[in-house]
Parts: structure tokens; C-alpha cells; sequence
């Protein structure tokens, strides 16, 4: 897997570089049952791309899942269609 180095536009322009990537910082919450607790970041990743009008295939390249839990990170990949190739 290719490591990529996210840095500041002010970063950038000190290095010589051009900007030519945005990175955004969003939030998005949601309230389920407890016997969904491990799902809760799908409705939130849906409703944070819809706030912001991003596509997930056009317009994000990296995902990072902070999930402590293997099978949550799963469930919530595959519900998400997240391309892992990316």
C-alpha cells in the first residue's frame, strides 16, 4: 500500500509544491438502537456526504475506519461499498 503524506496548503507552498487535493473536516452523528451501535458510522458517513455533496467515488480517495472492533470494520466497509483498492 502507497503512503500518502497529507500536508497543509501553507506546507505545501513553503516545500515549492501545488495544492492540488482539499481535505475537509467534517462531523456526522447519528442516534441508533444499542443493538446497532457498531453500524452508527454508516448513517453518519452518509449523512456527512450529503451535507458536504461529495460522491464517495469522485470526490474521496482515502477512508479512515477507527473502529475497535475486526467485524465492525467489515460490516461497516461492505454496507458502505467502500473500494478498497483505492
Amino acid at each position: 500500500m502507497e503512503r500518502r503524506r497529507l500536508w497543509s496548503r501553507a506546507s505545501a507552498m513553503l516545500r515549492g509544491l501545488a495544492s492540488s487535493h482539499r481535505a475537509d473536516r467534517g462531523a456526522g452523528r447519528q442516534r441508533v438502537e444499542p443493538k446497532w451501535v457498531m453500524m452508527a458510522p454508516v448513517e453518519a458517513v452518509e449523512k456527512l456526504l450529503a451535507k458536504t455533496g461529495w460522491d464517495r467515488e469522485k470526490d474521496v480517495d482515502l477512508v479512515e475506519l477507527n473502529e475497535a472492533f475486526a467485524v465492525a470494520a467489515i460490516a461497516v466497509t461492505r454496507q458502505l461499498k467502500l473500494n478498497l483498492k483505492k
